[in-house]
């Protein structure tokens, strides 16, 4: 029997849809994540706090770990209303992870 984001191949048991859901939702996180880096890297290179080579690996930096904050925050909640605040507290906390590896990180200077 099908169920709705199954898939069903003869012969082998159906697997769910979950992965790929994941990457697009990794893949909205790294697009929107990125772009505001992008935006904020932008104002800064213009004030003279970053210069044009650093603006690439901040904004990879950050465009991927949005990736992976949005796509753990998926894989932690459920689709729905209810589930939202998880998803803001989880990707928040992963978010700020990945941030605070990067401050304490000795080759950033810091």
């Amino acid at each position: 029997m099908a169920y709705p984001g199954m898939v069903s191949v003869p012969g082998y048991p159906a697997a769910d849809n979950s992965c790929s859901s994941l990457v697009r939702l990794a893949t909205v996180g790294a697009i929107v994540g990125g772009s505001a880096a992008a935006a904020a890297n932008v104002a800064r290179m213009q004030r003279g706090g970053i210069t044009a080579n650093q603006v690439l690996p901040d904004n990879t930096k950050t465009a991927v770990s949005s990736a992976l904050a949005t796509a753990v925050a998926g894989a932690v909640a459920e689709q729905g209303l209810a589930r939202l605040g998880v998803m803001f507290a989880t990707g928040a906390a992963v978010l700020f992870q990945f941030r605070t590896a990067a401050i304490n990180d000795p080759r950033n200077g810091s």
